[in-house]
């Protein structure tokens, strides 16, 4: 943008494996959760 300012972008998404197929494991329900993501922007500005 301008000089010492950044702004960033991320994601991130991650998918749910065997494990979660599992009543137990998931509170007692029986279909599989949805797989998390997330997104976020980051603002740095650095001023003397």
């Amino acid at each position: 943008m301008k000089v010492f300012m950044d702004l960033e972008l991320h994601a991130a998404y991650m998918w749910l494996g065997d494990f979660y197929d599992s009543p137990v494991v998931n509170g007692g329900k029986l279909e599989k959760p949805l797989n998390p993501w997330t997104v976020f922007a980051t603002f740095k500005w650095i001023s003397f």
